[in-house]
């Protein structure tokens, strides 16, 4: 059965790698650090202040959830709250 793990720190990344998951990890991890990028590069060029706020306000409060099921095939969800 595969392990979900959602990691927002050094530590609790460190606490759940091992030698026998830690090149998954890697490849995971590398995966969404690129798609971190590919954001922070699309969202340079707006004009709009509070799209750049609220990216920078999601930010601080990012996870990687990580599945530890023996694979490399990375999934995106993207989640929009309603300022309501």
């Amino acid at each position: 059965m595969s392990k979900k793990y959602d990691l927002k720190t050094i530590k609790e990344i460190v606490e759940v790698i091992n030698p026998k998951n830690i090149d998954n990890f890697v490849v995971d991890f590398k995966a969404f650090l690129a798609m971190q990028v590919v954001i922070k590069e699309a969202t340079k060029n707006l004009s709009d202040s509070i799209t750049i706020k609220s990216l920078e306000d999601s930010q601080k409060n990012m996870v990687f959830t990580w599945i530890d099921d023996g694979k490399n095939d990375v999934t995106v969800k993207v989640h929009i709250k309603d300022k309501k």
